[in-house]
């Protein structure tokens, strides 16, 4: 009778798609898990049939945009930044600005004299980023048409990028 020790370590890896591969990086693994199902809902089915000029709704990365876009802690996660970003906003200590006319920031909030400044500048660029990624998730998901059909998007686009713009400037 063999002994454990004498057996012969099997090294195949298993074909089954239910088994990842051991070698597998954890970005295939992401790509793998995108390929979920699309919620039927009549929402989905108003979407573009493509997005982005060549994603069909059946692309496995629009499938995972679609999912991400309707689940309804999307909205809810979406709403809370806007509420807590609407909060720094008129949380700011508008007292405390930059008067030096020799400064090209003059009149813009002073984050070393107020710590409610400190914070919303702090804040202003991830909020930015976020809000851009909602958008670039939304027309992913929806394609440009549906997505600019509703006229909160068309707003929430707007000052998404002027918000990157203003990023980008300074």
């Amino acid at each position: 009778m063999d002994s454990p020790r004498n057996q012969a370590v099997s090294t195949e890896l298993s074909l089954d798609e239910d088994t990842p591969d051991r070698a597998e990086s954890p970005w295939q693994r992401l790509w793998r898990h995108c390929d979920v199902n699309l919620p039927d809902t009549p929402r989905v089915e108003e979407f573009d049939e493509t997005a982005w000029w060549c994603l069909t709704k059946e692309h496995r990365l629009r499938k995972f945009f679609i999912w991400v876009v309707v689940q309804p802690e999307f909205d809810q996660l979406v709403f809370a930044i806007i509420v807590y970003n609407t909060f720094l906003l008129g949380f700011a200590d508008y007292s405390k600005i930059h008067t030096d006319p020799d400064r090209p920031s003059v009149g813009d909030l002073d984050g070393s004299q107020s710590l409610r400044n400190r914070l919303l500048l702090a804040s202003e660029v991830p909020l930015t980023y976020i809000f851009m990624c909602e958008a670039l998730a939304k027309i992913t998901a929806m394609g440009w048409g549906h997505y600019l059909d509703e006229y909160w998007n068309q707003l929430d686009l707007l000052v998404s990028l002027a918000g990157m713009l203003q990023v980008a400037l300074e």
